[in-house]
């Protein structure tokens, strides 16, 4: 015979895919009529847009362009110069399953990059990017929660989980009017921009969410193309976005994901008709999962005082959203180099940068990595450029069990400072904004299935109603009651003892009946 089981319906977070596709880079492209001609390559700036991107069955389905801004060295005036091309990308992934409430988290990055001058006006690139892709989805788990039968004694465990309550995806743009003021001269031609978007916190409404935070922008132009002359502008533009997430409630816990999937800047005129503004417009997206703390009991052991029991099991891992956490921190790095003598530095910025992290004796550790991009004019007055990685380590106390936690981690660069301290060296200074999910797991063999033949009852030995069992320290009441084919209850009222363990050497009396 079957015995009944009781579930418990739990929704819970399912990473359905996690993975990177590889997309081929070819180009090759001349200078329009406007550009003077190429002295040396400075930096080829490729920058992978994301369009569009939609979930269909089984596949995800994902469409943008690849934007490479060559900055080069005008052979001249021996200046900095730009040109933009672009190129158009489409691919799928294979989720090998057809998630219906699923959000997608999309990053890229440059595997290789090949830009050379074949001649002084045309261009040949040749590389590869990936897109690298996370699929979470809202799914349904049954938990056993009980077994039905006069004769089954049940084991539980109280497990303390985070149950998603709600998941939510949305695009969103932000637009500003930069103001470059009266001090700076009006651009003539930008030579590259970066944006990157900072979460400053969120705000629960029912059903909705409000993620707020601010888009840093930094753009580097020249106001004077006769001379060359070079500027940075940098701008903080906050932004607050209200997220439909079905399920969500006042007293969710969230976890948000931000993206900036592309940006564009345009030189505009004033009202007077200066060129003194820029046109920046963002498209955004933001990814959320709100979790509701519960407590559970799950069944992890059963039999039958009356038959012998055959179970089925399943091991599960169930987790809990314990802490998201924000933090800056700061780092120092010495980069040097020998192939220039440094006089002054243009812009620094960073192009990539990557975070794994770890629980290690109860702290939080992240090895953080950024690519340190520098623009800079050498003793001669002629730019130059270079790049470097720098590690990013950063610790947090947190009194944790790392046996049982997992931890997931992003940074973004707030911004970059230095101190050029030689000819041939500069001291970054990094600083970072850190975001960081702890989430404790517990992992259990739960039943998921019990019958017995009622042809075949246990051989019970029921001529005394009570026999002696000598315990040891520790010893399980479970085991023993198991062992005798009694309950647990039954055991600690005819001992009078309130303990799931036996705490010294006992004599118990162990009922038959």
């Amino acid at each position: 015979m079957n015995y009944d089981v009781n579930r418990e319906n739990l929704f819970v977070n399912n990473l359905v895919f996690d993975g990177c596709q590889e997309l081929p880079v070819d180009m090759d492209f001349s200078l329009p009529d406007y550009c003077p001609d190429i002295q040396r390559i400075l930096k080829c700036n490729v920058n992978p847009k994301i369009t569009s991107r939609n979930i269909s069955g089984d596949r995800l389905n994902i469409d943008g362009s690849v934007d490479v801004r060559l900055i080069y060295l005008d052979a001249d005036k021996k200046s900095v110069r730009c040109c933009e091309n672009s190129v158009p990308f489409s691919c799928s992934v294979d989720l090998k399953t057809s998630p219906e409430n699923a959000v997608a988290a999309t990053s890229s990055r440059i595997e290789y990059m090949n830009c050379r001058a074949v001649t002084p006006r045309k261009i040949d690139i040749h590389g590869a990017i990936a897109i690298c892709v996370k699929i979470y989805n809202k799914d349904s788990r049954d938990v056993t929660a009980g077994i039905n039968g006069d004769d089954i004694q049940q084991k539980k465990s109280c497990l303390s989980v985070s149950s998603l309550e709600g998941i939510g995806q949305q695009q969103f743009s932000i637009s500003e009017m930069l103001d470059l003021g009266q001090n700076k001269p009006a651009p003539e031609l930008i030579i590259r921009c970066d944006v990157s978007l900072v979460p400053e916190e969120y705000k629960n409404m029912v059903n909705k969410v409000v993620v707020k935070g601010e888009a840093l922008v930094k753009v580097l132009y020249i106001g004077d193309i006769s001379s060359g002359q070079l500027e940075v502008m940098e701008y903080s533009i906050p932004f607050s976005q209200v997220i439909d997430v079905p399920g969500a409630t006042e007293n969710s816990k969230c976890s948000v994901i931000l993206e900036v999937l592309g940006h564009e800047e345009q030189i505009q005129g004033d009202n007077q008709g200066d060129s003194n503004l820029i046109s920046e417009d963002i498209k955004a997206s933001a990814a959320v999962m709100a979790y509701a703390d519960k407590d559970i009991e799950v069944i992890t052991d059963a039999y039958s005082t009356d038959y012998d029991l055959e179970c089925t099991n399943q091991l599960i891992e169930l987790c809990k959203l314990s802490e998201s956490m924000r933090d800056s921190f700061s780092v120092k790095s010495l980069i040097e180099f020998t192939e220039f003598k440094i006089s002054r530095v243009i812009d620094i910025w960073s192009d990539t940068s990557s975070v794994s992290a770890r629980c290690e004796n109860g702290k939080i550790k992240c090895d953080g990595k950024m690519n340190i991009c520098i623009l800079a004019i050498d003793l001669e007055e002629v730019p130059f450029y270079i790049e470097r990685i720098v590690d990013l380590p950063y610790t947090k106390d947190a009194n944790l069990n790392c046996e049982n936690v997992r931890i997931e981690s992003s940074i973004c660069p707030i911004s970059i400072g230095y101190r050029i301290t030689g000819s041939g060296s500069i001291e970054v200074k990094s600083d970072v904004k850190i975001c960081t999910n702890v989430y404790t797991c517990e992992k259990c063999n739960m039943v998921v299935g019990a019958s017995a033949s009622d042809c075949k009852p246990k051989a019970k030995d029921t001529t005394a109603a009570l026999t002696i069992y000598y315990a040891d320290p520790g010893e399980s009441i479970w085991d023993i009651a198991r062992r005798y084919y009694t309950s647990v209850d039954a055991i600690k009222d005819e001992n009078d003892i309130s303990s799931d363990t036996v705490e010294q050497n006992k004599m118990l009396l162990i009922p038959m009946k």
